[in-house]
């Protein structure tokens, strides 16, 4: 599993199908990319992240997210609550490109969140709901942020080749 030069030097180590199937890490960096976030060393390790190729987004309305990019795998992190701290998740390259990258959060008062990364060609994400409905939920950068988890089954999105996936909830 090698990585891929994309015409800068500091990228050669993320995984090349990180980059190719996940746009915002195609992006250049800019000033709000630059973070503080303290990775477990196991996970540094294990997924060869790289905590200098950080891209951030921030939703509206939501908290801000960080994608830490690596060799075998990618750490998600986002705010709980800013008084809280941060919270993440990580998983290797194969998963993500299939299923995305996706976390739980809960707050303090009990309320439960997900956040996600989903491949490129998802502008948006479809909640089926626990009556059946659907509702669409646009993304950012890839990034989802559902904030009421109580109504919803499911996540539907289509994986890097274009199948269609599901996430329970």
């Amino acid at each position: 599993m090698s990585g891929e030069s994309v015409g800068a030097a500091e990228r050669v180590s993320i995984h090349r199908s990180l980059i190719r199937h996940f746009a915002v890490l195609r992006r250049p960096q800019n000033d709000r990319d630059v973070t503080d976030i303290r990775l477990p060393p196991e996970h540094l390790a294990r997924f060869g992240l790289l905590p200098g190729q950080t891209r951030m987004v921030e939703l509206p309305g939501a908290a801000r997210v960080w994608i830490v990019p690596g060799s075998l795998g990618a750490f998600l992190a986002w705010e709980k609550v800013p008084a809280l701290g941060r919270a993440g998740t990580v998983a290797s390259v194969g998963r993500i490109c299939i299923h995305g990258l996706w976390g739980l959060s809960e707050d303090p008062g009990g309320n439960r969140w997900l956040v996600g990364l989903v491949p490129d060609g998802n502008d948006q994400v479809t909640l089926v709901l626990r009556d059946g409905s659907k509702q669409s939920l646009e993304t950012v950068e890839g990034v989802v942020v559902i904030t009421q988890l109580e109504p919803v089954h499911a996540i539907e999105f289509r994986d890097f080749a274009g199948a269609a996936q599901h996430q329970l909830c």
